[in-house]
């Protein structure tokens, strides 16, 4: 009689719904049900651990392992196409007799449309937040030129990588592990781009301003800064990675952010990182005694890389701080003014990639320095070209995805996806058109997605699992670290 009464009592004290509640615990604990402040090691809790729950211990620790692995090939595809746009502008790819970026994003579609074929081609429902805005962005074609070639050009790769790059997470990256792993394809490619920095640097060379690769300055800083903050994360989470070598991979990472001198990867970093301070890890001590640190990291770093940052990067970096404008932001405060102006009088939009001839009254075939194919923001270049509804309608898009993002940040990833999703909209407000600004509807769509709850956890440092609840004859009974294997 005591023993199951005993049961009872263990199986009602570790239930949810018996008036306690159960937290994650951290690396490797677990709580009690009885004191919300007790934590106990798997290790340490009651019972003597059978040879079976050993077994069940060793096979989940190398589960965990093989889901650790830091990227895959799916992954850096995914992200070499996203990013390959800009990479393509110098001179390493010019051997290749097509184009990077259709023969990545043909990749990245058949990687994609083969897991729809493995789900009996069942689109999840969440894209139906992306169809609208596709249908909107037909309407347009009724005005628009296609006798220009950068019109023609930007409808093409609008229909078809762009459209790829928003619809790609929704199969791909359906699970932590899965999103862990692009993150780190991500992060990599910028860290390489950053490392480059920093030996050119080092060179005495750089130019007026940085680059990597063939690179553009702005697209190297965007890669640099997307790396920084997911290391940043790894760093105040002390997750998969060790914190000591995340920080010292985030020092390179901010010279090259500065050394390229783009002012908006620059603020969409530092808003990001104190977004997330602000939002995640400012009431447990430790991570608020990491994150200090990472402060004061980053602060050296930057000092050391504006003493040697090049004479051009330096300049509008001081003259930003000084809230002087350039000729550079100049230009393109006369073209929001101008685009707002044709704005207020073309409610259905004047038709893509018809903002140089319409709205600055461009004539030759070529650019010159004083005009641009598009504003260099996001929302005005889409309300401008493609009308009101559809600008309200990316503005509602951009609001709901922050806050599914903010809502479901309860991992490294998925905080991950919230302040890299605020990153890159401060970025499109800057610089590039809509299809460059690719990465941006890819991270809409990882906020939209969600994440599903097979194949998660990332490493021996993961949080997932940390308990659940197993059926032993017929009763619940707590389970810590997920012992008992699933169905």
């Amino acid at each position: 009689m005591r023993r199951h009464s005993l049961r009872l009592h263990r199986s009602i004290g570790a239930h949810p719904q018996a008036g306690t509640r159960l937290l994650p615990a951290h690396r490797g604990t677990v709580q009690t049900g009885s004191r919300p402040g007790t934590r106990l090691r798997v290790s340490e809790s009651s019972g003597a651990r059978t040879p079976s729950d050993s077994g069940r211990l060793l096979s989940s620790r190398r589960a965990g392992l093989r889901l650790g692995r830091l990227t895959d090939l799916r992954s850096l595809i995914f992200a070499a196409f996203l990013i390959a746009t800009r990479l393509k502008l110098g001179d390493r790819l010019a051997w290749c007799p097509v184009d990077p970026t259709t023969l990545l994003g043909l990749a990245v579609g058949t990687m994609a449309l083969w897991r729809l074929i493995k789900k009996d081609f069942r689109l999840p429902a969440n894209t139906l937040w992306v169809w609208p805005l596709w249908l909107l962005f037909t309407v347009p074609l009724l005005s628009t030129d296609l006798s220009v070639a950068y019109a023609a050009d930007k409808v093409t790769r609008l229909f078809t990588l762009t459209l790829v790059a928003v619809l790609a997470p929704f199969l791909l990256c359906r699970t932590r592990r899965e999103l862990f792993r692009f993150l780190n394809a991500l992060a990599l490619l910028g860290l390489i781009g950053g490392i480059q920095g920093v030996l050119t640097l080092l060179a005495g060379g750089g130019g007026h301003r940085l680059t990597a690769f063939g690179a553009q300055t702005i697209a190297l800083a965007r890669g640099t800064g997307m790396a920084a903050i997911w290391l940043s994360i790894l760093m105040l989470e002390r997750y998969a990675l060790p914190p000591l070598l995340s920080i010292c991979l985030v020092g390179p990472l901010a010279v090259t952010l500065l050394g390229a001198g783009s002012r908006g990867p620059i603020l969409g970093t530092i808003g990001a990182l104190m977004l997330l301070g602000f939002l995640f890890y400012r009431r447990d001590r430790a991570q608020l005694r990491r994150f200090v640190g990472l402060l004061l990291a980053l602060t050296l770093a930057a000092a050391y890389g504006l003493s040697h940052a090049p004479d051009e990067s330096a300049a509008r970096l001081q003259q930003f701080a000084g809230g002087r404008i350039d000729h550079s932001g100049q230009l393109r405060v006369n073209w929001w003014g101008e685009a707002l102006d044709t704005v207020r009088t073309t409610p259905l939009g004047i038709g893509w990639g018809s903002f140089a001839r319409q709205v600055l009254h461009w004539k030759g075939n070529t650019r010159d320095g004083e005009t641009d194919y598009w504003p260099h923001n996001l929302l005005l270049e889409i309300t401008l070209e493609a009308g009101w509804l559809t600008g309200l309608y990316v503005v509602v898009l951009l609001l709901i995805g922050l806050c599914r993002a903010y809502s479901r940040a309860s991992s490294p990833e998925t905080r991950a996806v919230f302040a890299l999703l605020f990153f890159y909209i401060v970025n499109a407000m800057v610089s590039y058109d809509v299809n460059d600004n690719k990465l941006l509807f890819t991270f809409i769509a990882l906020a939209l997605a969600g994440l599903s709850g097979r194949g998660q956890g990332s490493g021996a440092g993961t949080r997932l699992r940390v308990c659940q609840f197993a059926k032993v004859k017929g009763e619940p009974v707590f389970d810590p670290a997920g012992l008992t294997p699933g169905p």
